[in-house]
């Protein structure tokens, strides 16, 4: 039966060696770096600390997805001082207007005073520019 197949042809070729310094041998030696093809910044409205991130590298996200979450003790805390902040703001525009009414109280009173020449002019002009500067500072 081994005499029955037909006998295929194979090709020969020389070996040769080719050493270090040879002319023939070519070595393309190159650096470089990968560039992505699109890129895109991500950002949060807010500041604070990342607790979980929930995407990888690589992966689709769609608009308004939620990619990480921030740890609330920071918000928190920011939160309280503005609110803090915010009140001493409005108890301090409270007192500026409890100031302004008795301004407007002594102006008008030492305007009255001043027609009938019992008090001086300057004690008039001085209640008035207070009443104003109070005025100034609330708008």
């Amino acid at each position: 039966w081994f005499t029955r197949r037909p006998v295929m042809k194979v090709q020969t070729a020389a070996v040769v060696a080719i050493s270090a310094g040879s002319s023939s041998a070519s070595v393309l030696d190159a650096s470089g770096y990968v560039v992505a093809r699109r890129m895109a910044t991500v950002s949060a409205q807010v500041t604070g600390k990342v607790r979980e991130v929930m995407i990888e590298e690589g992966m689709r996200v769609e608009q308004g997805q939620v990619m990480a979450t921030l740890d609330p003790l920071d918000a928190d805390a920011q939160r309280t001082l503005s609110a803090s902040q915010l009140s001493a703001a409005r108890s301090q525009v409270d007192n500026m207007q409890a100031q302004l009414a008795v301004a407007n109280a002594d102006a008008a009173r030492l305007q009255s005073l001043v027609g009938a020449q019992l008090v001086s002019r300057s004690q008039y002009e001085q209640a008035t520019a207070q009443r104003d500067a109070l005025r100034a500072q609330l708008q």
